[in-house]
């Protein structure tokens, strides 16, 4: 989303173009079941949990791949990764980069709304700043 000005683009489309250049809302974010099960990756049920790629929470039959815990708090509920979360966590991310590289052709970007709208990027500045107050986590 950041311009080459150093703004924020306006938008992305909601709709991603297919291989068959059909529009497909969220196809760029989304996972299928199919695509989950086919990762090579460590620990796949904790992978799972991590991401709660549970069928219940699904969205029209697809996954959308986000924490609903800090990583402290999961390390709690799953005590025996302890140890070992920092690689697992790795291992995970390296998977998901290659998957995602490879999906490229067949779930391209959305398009990007190349306006940048000055009242809405101090909107997200302030945002960004309340961010690093709020949460506990560095990185804001």
């Amino acid at each position: 989303m950041l311009l080459k000005e150093g703004l924020y683009a306006a938008a992305l489309d909601a709709d991603s173009r297919t291989p068959r250049e059909n529009r497909e809302e969220g196809g760029y974010y989304t996972w299928t079941d199919q695509e989950i099960q086919a990762l090579v990756i460590p620990e796949k049920e904790l992978f799972k949990l991590y991401f709660d790629l549970i069928p219940s929470h699904d969205w029209e039959g697809k996954f959308i791949l986000h924490r609903t815990l800090l990583d402290e708090d999961f390390i709690l509920q799953h005590p025996e990764i302890n140890e070992d979360f920092i690689d697992l966590k790795k291992g995970w991310h390296d998977a998901l980069l290659a998957a995602s590289k490879s999906r490229a052709k067949t779930h391209p970007k959305p398009i990007r709304d190349e306006k940048a709208i000055t009242s809405w990027n101090a909107l997200l500045v302030e945002g960004f700043a309340n961010a690093h107050f709020a949460f506990p986590e560095k990185g804001y």
